[in-house]
């Protein structure tokens, strides 16, 4: 197919020369052809019409252009760059061309590229909030400039004050400055606006876990668990907080809950089987903590629980029986 293309290709040069066409002219047909195939989808005939008219007349800049737009849309990105960067070379002033090689270079993470261009751009309209969006991040995630990547996003937020995307960036940068009020005033502003939005509580997470604040880390997995119901991790560690803290009742309705989900899951035995000793239901917990033991967690306290219930029974054999084995329990 290519051959058939070439040959083709090789007979309207051909023809051109028979009627004494110039290197411009012919250059401008092959262009011509090419914007046909782009139409028609063709991006394969299309790119190497394009070329060819860059051989014929190097000078003549479309072809380059085109060129940058197909490998853009294809995912050549380098060479998607090198095309746009010979037209911008010829034609500075072209400000779709900078645009797009701001993306580009955004896109496959070249910092300095992009706020190289970036600046050219600003400089002309210096309240493109695209630009400062993309500077801001370039700044945040790889440079870790906080102050530059706040400055870009305020200048953002000046012209769209609800943008949840822009508060939720501010909101790790106040994390990375230890600014604890900042990143909950922060996600506050997001949830106002997402209230189904789980980055806030991922990140206020984070910074209650940083700070050990335990209590205040049960609101967010509540939260957690209803905006992700089916998020079984969630569950778990909000009843292993709500037991650290003896709220029984609840952590045993979560408990209950983890086990219809995953009946294997060790956690929730031993709570379950903490709760039921408390109630003196023996047997409901000596299968708990039986399952608690089966799945290796907190084997000691699950033997020594089992021990427990054992004497209450005044089932002296299975009682030694059960604190012999925690002589050979590592902790």
């Amino acid at each position: 197919m290519i051959k058939k293309f070439l040959s083709v290709l090789m007979l309207i040069t051909v023809v051109g020369a028979c009627t004494k066409e110039t290197p411009y002219e012919a250059s401008r047909r092959h262009y011509k052809a090419g914007l046909t195939y782009v139409r028609e989808r063709n991006l394969s005939k299309a790119i190497l019409a394009f070329d060819y008219a860059t051989q014929l007349y190097p000078g003549f800049n479309e072809p380059y252009y085109q060129l940058g737009l197909i490998y853009a849309e294809m995912g050549g990105v380098d060479n998607a760059i090198k095309y746009f960067t010979i037209f911008l070379s010829r034609e500075p002033e072209h400000s779709d061309t900078k645009h797009r090689l701001l993306r580009l270079y955004y896109l496959s993470g070249r910092a300095e590229e992009t706020i190289e261009i970036a600046a050219d751009i600003l400089t002309e309209t210096p309240d493109h909030l695209e630009t400062h969006r993309m500077l801001g991040d370039v700044y945040l995630f790889k440079l870790k400039d906080l102050d530059a990547a706040k400055f870009h996003f305020m200048k953002v937020l000046k012209v769209t004050p609800d943008d949840p995307e822009i508060f939720m960036k501010l909101a790790r940068i106040a994390y990375l400055e230890g600014d604890a009020e900042g990143v909950n005033d922060c996600c506050c502003r997001v949830l106002a606006i997402q209230p189904k939005n789980i980055e806030p509580y991922m990140l206020l997470l984070k910074l209650y876990k940083d700070r050990g604040q335990k209590r205040e880390q049960i609101g967010i997995y509540e939260k957690l668990i209803a905006l992700r119901p089916k998020e079984l991790k969630y569950r778990i560690r909000l009843a292993e907080l709500l037991f650290e803290f003896q709220e029984l009742e609840q952590a045993k309705v979560q408990a209950q809950e983890i086990k219809r989900k995953d009946p294997t899951d060790p956690l929730s035995s031993y709570i379950l089987g903490y709760i039921y000793l408390q109630e003196q239901d023996y047997d409901s917990a000596k299968e708990e903590f039986e399952e608690a033991l089966a799945g290796k967690y907190k084997s000691i306290e699950s033997l020594i629980s089992l021990g427990k219930i054992y004497r209450k029974r005044e089932q002296w054999d299975e009682a030694l029986k059960t604190y012999f084995n925690l002589s050979f329990t590592r902790p």
